[in-house]
């Protein structure tokens, strides 16, 4: 659990909280002194003890400093994809590329497709620009061809396994 002063243990049924024989700790908020009931499971695996108000105070905080949370130059990564913040807005970093070498906005028709399917792989040559259709059936039959190829293993993966048998 994250540092924090816990006042005292009780089940659920004892505070009126369900599940009835669940264990709840009542912890303060460091920031505001606020008393709150958490399931033991949850106060543990918590990364704050910090109430919700203050919580998001915090976070108003961090966001309203002058320094952006990121750069073109310095992504982080999202779902794979490698991405920025500009001005409270995620801009993903293979779109922004494309944008800047076409010389124009990308319109929301427009997907932006890893060729090799290294969502962090955004070198000009590896992107490709598509309608949402074509990517659709781009994908299906990529899907296609992956299912044949593995059907095709463990074909060869048998024929191998009686192969060894036989040998012996």
């Amino acid at each position: 659990m994250v540092e924090g002063i816990l006042l005292l243990t009780a089940y659920g049924q004892e505070i009126g909280r369900k599940p009835a024989n669940r264990i709840f700790v009542k912890i303060l908020c460091p920031a505001c002194s606020k008393e709150r009931w958490k399931s033991q499971t949850h106060a543990r695996a918590a990364k704050t003890l910090y109430c919700l108000s203050c919580s998001a105070k915090i976070i108003r905080q961090r966001q309203s400093s002058s320094k952006p949370l990121s750069t073109p130059d310095n992504p982080f990564l999202s779902h794979g994809y490698l991405a920025f913040c500009s001005k409270s807005k995620k801009i993903m970093l293979h779109r922004y590329l494309l944008e800047q070498h076409l010389g124009r906005p990308l319109t929301s028709a427009e997907v932006v497709h890893h060729i090799n399917g290294e969502r962090a792989d955004n070198r000009l040559e590896n992107l490709v620009i598509l309608s949402h259709s074509a990517h659709q059936i781009l994908h299906k039959e990529q899907g296609e061809q992956i299912r044949l190829l593995l059907w095709r293993v463990k074909e060869l993966e048998e024929a191998l396994r009686l192969a060894r048998t036989k040998v012996i």
